[in-house]
């Protein structure tokens, strides 16, 4: 119940999110292209290049501290993603066991390299993803995606998805408080009613969508110019959009930890 609020919660501040962020004067399609940009680059990074990784990640927590965004609260709500990350690369050690270094007794192989390496771009991937997210806010990135002309069907579904979710959760939330009313002092649910809750929580919620949707068109809903957006592109825009994208060309191609490092050794 407290997980399924949760997500409840997290979905409408989504919503609100744009309202609320001091990146709300920017461009949305100008968020989108260095939350693109900053992925492409992430990923790019050779996997025993961790000095590069660091490097990038120093960018995105400086981003984060500049724009007021919170990455403890991505930690908080995609704590299962980053632990798939990790045991995503938790193979690497065993099979690739080549010894680049030691460090005290510990010989510090490519394999421990390459997986933090992976682990650390899939998190700043995932951090980068949601900062968009807070900052923007699906109808914006929606708006955005249309003006690179992604297909309007596509759009279409992304968005009908994102909104019967909430519907989704909604109803999960209701079918099992009236379950736990009916069971007082159970904890969790019997296995015995796992498929009549499932499939009555799945004909609730097409039900509703149905009615949201009939009610949608009744108020002139028209997917063609449900994305528009009225922000203008301004200058404050084409400056975010410079800044970000020469700091992170400068920090991705410049090995500036790696020379700091050779100038502390010498």
């Amino acid at each position: 119940m407290d997980k399924l609020d949760d997500a409840i919660r997290t979905v409408r501040e989504l919503d609100e999110a744009d309202d609320q962020s001091p990146l709300a004067k920017v461009h949305p399609l100008a968020k989108l292209v260095t939350a693109l940009v900053f992925a492409v680059l992430v990923t790019s990074v050779p996997k025993y290049r961790l000095d590069l990784c660091f490097a990038m990640g120093v960018w995105l927590y400086g981003y984060a501290v500049f724009f007021r965004l919170s990455p403890g609260e991505c930690l908080r709500r995609l704590w299962g993603l980053f632990l798939l990350l990790f045991f995503v690369g938790i193979t690497n050690p065993i099979l690739d066991r080549k010894v680049l270094f030691v460090m005290g007794r510990v010989n510090v192989t490519s394999g421990m390299i390459s997986m933090l390496s992976l682990f650390l771009k899939g998190a700043l991937t995932l951090f980068s993803a949601w900062f968009l997210a807070v900052s923007c806010g699906m109808l914006n990135i929606l708006s955005a995606l249309k003006a690179v002309h992604v297909p309007q069907v596509l759009l279409n579904v992304i968005y009908l998805i994102y909104r019967y979710l909430t519907l989704l959760l909604e109803e999960a939330s209701r079918v099992f408080t009236a379950y736990r009313l009916r069971a007082p002092g159970q904890r969790g649910l019997h296995f015995s009613v796992w498929g009549s809750l499932v499939g009555s929580m799945l004909l609730r919620s097409m039900d509703r969508a149905e009615t949201v949707y009939q009610s949608m068109e009744l108020r002139g809903y028209q997917p063609e110019y449900a994305f528009t957006d009225s922000t203008p592109w301004n200058g404050t825009s084409s400056l975010y959009l410079i800044l970000c994208l020469i700091s992170m060309a400068l920090l991705r191609f410049i090995p500036i930890f790696s020379f700091l490092g050779s100038l502390v050794m010498n």
